[in-house]
């Protein structure tokens, strides 16, 4: 389940999740595929693009139901990577098309690089 994202794209990816759920209801949309989108997109604005299947397979390996996420049919896969794909539409939307993070993230990296969770 291990994406080897760096610390920044990850903070991107909760910068956009924040900002996409200023502007929209937090009970419209289900946040952890929300959450699935939103580091899909930082992921490709951070130039580290980890294949979309990568994403979904370690979103499904930390749910609850991590067993029934080793042996998901591919019909499945192809419903939730639609979903993903029109849910990261509706996260640029949100923010409109703005994907360049701010310095707002500039804490969590000095933080992840205190608590040594990796390069920043």
């Amino acid at each position: 389940a291990d994406l080897r994202m760096d610390a920044v794209t990850v903070a991107t990816a909760a910068l956009y999740f924040q900002r996409f759920f200023l502007v929209e209801r937090k009970g419209s949309f289900d946040a952890t595929r929300v959450a699935m989108a939103c580091l899909w997109l930082a992921a490709k604005v951070r130039e580290g693009s980890p294949r979309l299947r990568d994403v979904v397979n370690a979103f499904l390996a930390l749910s609850d139901n991590a067993e029934e996420a080793k042996a998901l049919p591919m019909e499945a896969y192809w419903v939730l990577r639609d979903e993903v794909v029109l849910l990261e539409q509706a996260v640029l939307r949100a923010m409109a098309f703005d994907t360049e993070p701010t310095q707002a993230y500039a804490h969590l990296t000095e933080l992840a690089w205190l608590l040594d969770c990796g390069s920043a």
